[in-house]
This record gives structure tokens, C-alpha cells and sequence, in this order.
């Protein structure tokens, strides 16, 4: 865990992150609390912008990040998730009802999205990922390149 905070803390630093994210990450006691750090709304964007942390620390905690949505390679199947980070793989997502998901992908991510009902969908795509959606009844899925 004291090696993911050190790489943690110098990338912020080398990149003028927030106070508030630094200091989150120095009181990090596992891998789950720094996991809740890059699921924040400024956790996910920096990680989404600059491809953060690379694959090789994602894969060596890629089971803590598969039980918080977070993918990294592979292939996985879920349904009507609040929040979902790809940073590779292929992750179906089914969304359905009147439940809001909101998706980001980044590097090679594949994002199979299908919505029904009246669900309703956010999808930031970054770098190389793509999302193949399918929409139905009056469910509504909003994607942004970024």
C-alpha cells in the first residue's frame, strides 16, 4: 500500500493537483481509500486526461479495482451500475429501468452499452476507447468525446 501512495502523491505533485486530492492521498490507509480518490469527479477526470496510474499498477490491483467498477483488462459483464472507469478490456453494461449510470473510458477500453426502459446514460470517452450503444424505449445515452 506504501508504495501505490508514494507513486500516487508524486505524480499529483508533478502535476499540480489539488490540495484537497493531496492530502486525501496522504491520509490513503488502503488500496480502497485511494480507489475512492480516483473515483471522485476530479479523481476520475485527471485519471481519465492523463492515462493515470499506468496499466502495470492497475493490474497488480486489479481485483480491489474490479469490486469498485474500475476495469482494466479482459472481459466483464454488469448491470445498472452507478459509476464505471475503463482503463482497458471490454465491459458490457446493461442499464435498465430508470436507473442513471455514468461511464469513462480511456487508452483501448471497449464500452458495450445497452440502455432500455428509461434509463439514462453519460459516457465520456477519452484517448482510444469506444462505446458501441444501443439505445431502447425511451432510455437516453449522452456520449462525450473528450
Amino acid at each position: 500500500m506504501e508504495k501505490e501512495r508514494e507513486y500516487v502523491l508524486k505524480h499529483m505533485n508533478r502535476l499540480y493537483s489539488c490540495g484537497f486530492g493531496i492530502d486525501e492521498a496522504k491520509s490513503a490507509q488502503s488500496i480502497d481509500d485511494l480507489i475512492n480518490i480516483m473515483k471522485t469527479p476530479k479523481g476520475v477526470e485527471h485519471c481519465m486526461k492523463f492515462q493515470f496510474p499506468d496499466m502495470n499498477i492497475l493490474l497488480q490491483n486489479e481485483r480491489h479495482l474490479m469490486e469498485n467498477n474500475v476495469f482494466v483488462d479482459g472481459h466483464h459483464t454488469i448491470e445498472n451500475p452507478s459509476l464505471v472507469l475503463a482503463f482497458g478490456g471490454t465491459v458490457s453494461i446493461l442499464v435498465d429501468n430508470y436507473n442513471v449510470c455514468e461511464v469513462y473510458a480511456t487508452n483501448d477500453a471497449i464500452v458495450k452499452l445497452i440502455a432500455k426502459d428509461n434509463a439514462f446514460v453519460t459516457v465520456e470517452v477519452y484517448h482510444e476507447s469506444t462505446v458501441v450503444e444501443t439505445q431502447n424505449d425511451k432510455s437516453r445515452i449522452r456520449i462525450f468525446k473528450k
